[in-house]
């Protein structure tokens, strides 16, 4: 017993001072050093521990209590001493909300892990107030070294206000180098957009085609797209419309050309211009929605996909729980793509269909599949007005691809309007995504589940903007208890009158037996 108590004094006093030592090495790892300090620490508390009945006898029989008392109050004054200094130096957080809501969402930490330059945040708010800012900005500093922040109160330091041109209370800067950005909010959106725009060199741009009954980005309808138009402006983008028919080619500087689900055919000199785009290393997004609408087969076929002359059937049962039909599908398996790597929510397809890569076509591409159905789907080619049955040898049977990735990288460079024809190849480079609905991206559908994430990392793909792909912040809501009368009339029952109740019967007991 002597012997191990001996090490244990000799082991933990070489251990905390091994440990208060390796905090001082520059670029030694933080869990080397708290991980000695506390064996370290410990180890010294089983010494004290052990040894305690020979520091009591020495002290004499009188104060072998107050010995035991003190001593133990020393060994709990330590180790809450250490847990502190430990605590300090290496601290983690954990959200425990069911949305997360106190923590970054992995596109801001995406992005703050390839943050090469230091941004300083000034917020500028009145004495007792900012503290939503504050709490945010905090999130920031403790995922990454490279963001600091300071809260002024504009009142107290009227110098730094005129320094930064602030003139309003409830406004933050940031400043990267000699740029500058302000915004008046105090969301995750409005922090990481503010630090997207001082880290990129101006901003990329995003056509939407229009001319033949495309969907409106600036339009609020439900059907419109006005919400995805404003979250590709707030990952810093411009958007802007483009009527091919008129200007004739697209423009050199379009980052990534969206055809969101034409209502007719695109006139040849139109499909030409997106053929030239895309055989010059032009990124396309074809959001196709099935017959009576257009859907630029004949180009597609081009690349080696086939968008079906179908209406994708989804009887799994999946969409009914949340007031969807058979057709509209739920998909929640993904491919291996970029776009979709990592991708844990599910995205709903509102009236799509098939897009599946044509082996028949000897195009030198490769495509991947995207998004596609559960087993418990098909696509139906026949008549949709009259009872829906899965037809063997007809129909498409699940899971059926309802999007797919297509990519070249070596094949040679098409001549000059060749893809006009069915022998026509694509040209280096090529970055295409093609999707049988345009509908999961609308304004109606957008903010389900996990549609508006899909699209955006949609549009980051074709932009090589490959870090903004992650799942987006989200706006906190709330998250209200809703109830049937039952329910009500039961919670009543149990809380307002069979509790009162209980205690009162046992206040009266107690009084009558007492009384007796």
């Amino acid at each position: 017993m002597k012997d191990l108590s001996s090490l244990f004094g000799y082991l933990g006093v070489g251990l905390l001072a091994a440990g208060v030592v390796l905090e001082l090495v520059p670029g030694m790892p933080g869990a080397v050093s708290a991980t000695a300090l506390l064996v370290g620490g410990l180890a010294v508390a089983g010494f004290i521990g052990m040894n305690a009945g020979k520091v009591a006898s020495g002290l004499g029989r009188r104060t072998s209590l107050g010995a035991n008392a003190a001593l133990l109050v020393f060994i709990f004054l330590g180790i809450m001493v250490l847990v502190n200094f430990l605590s300090a130096r290496h601290h983690h957080r954990f959200d425990v909300t069911a949305d997360k809501r106190y923590s970054l969402s992995p596109q801001t930490l995406k992005i703050l892990n390839g943050l090469d330059r230091d941004i300083v945040f000034a917020a500028f708010y009145k004495d007792g107030e900012g503290q939503a800012i504050t709490d945010l900005l905090q999130e920031y500093d403790y995922h990454c070294d490279r963001i600091t922040f300071e809260l002024i109160d504009p009142d107290r330091h009227p110098g730094k206000a005129t320094q930064y041109g602030v003139s309003e209370y409830g406004t933050t800067v940031a400043v990267c180098a000699d740029r500058q950005e302000r915004f008046a909010g105090s969301t995750e959106q409005d922090v990481t957009n503010a630090i997207l725009k001082l880290t990129r060199e101006g901003s990329k741009t995003v056509l939407f085609l229009k001319g033949q009954g495309e969907k409106d980005p600036f339009s609020d309808e439900r059907d419109g797209y006005a919400t995805a138009r404003k979250a590709i402006e707030g990952d810093n983008y411009e958007v802007r419309e483009l009527l091919l028919m008129q200007e004739g080619v697209v423009p050199g500087d379009c980052s990534a050309l969206i055809i969101a689900g034409p209502r007719k055919e695109v006139l040849p000199h139109e499909e030409k211009a997106i053929a030239d785009y895309a055989g010059k290393g032009g990124t396309v997004l074809f959001l196709l929605d099935p017959a009576p609408a257009a859907g630029l087969e004949h180009l597609l076929r081009n690349w080696g996909v086939t968008a079906g002359p179908d209406v994708v059937v989804d009887v799994s049962g999946v969409g009914q729980l949340f007031g969807a039909d058979e057709f509209m599908p739920v998909v929640t398996s993904f491919g291996q793509t970029e776009i979709t790597r990592g991708f844990a929510l599910a995205a709903f397809f509102p009236f799509a269909r098939s897009v599946t890569e044509d082996t028949a076509m000897e195009a030198e591409v490769h495509i991947e599949m995207l998004a596609e159905t559960s087993p418990q789907s098909w696509a139906e080619t026949g008549s949709i007005e009259d009872d829906i049955i899965y037809d063997e040898g007809q129909d498409r049977g699940g899971p059926v691809p309802l999007a797919v990735v297509v990519t070249s990288a070596d094949c040679g460079q098409a001549e000059q309007g060749d893809f006009a024809s069915a022998d026509a190849r694509p040209g280096p480079k090529i970055r295409l995504v093609v999707c049988g609905d345009s509908d999961f991206a609308s304004n109606a559908y957008f903010g389900l589940s996990g549609n508006g994430d899909l699209f955006l990392n949609m549009v980051s793909w074709l932009a090589e903007e490959e870090d903004l792909i992650a799942i987006r912040p989200k706006a906190s809501g709330t998250r209200p208890l809703v109830m049937s009368l039952n329910q009500a009339q039961s919670v009543f029952w149990f809380v307002v009158v069979t509790i009162p109740a209980m205690v009162m019967i046992a206040g009266l007991s107690m009084w009558w037996r007492r009384r007796r």
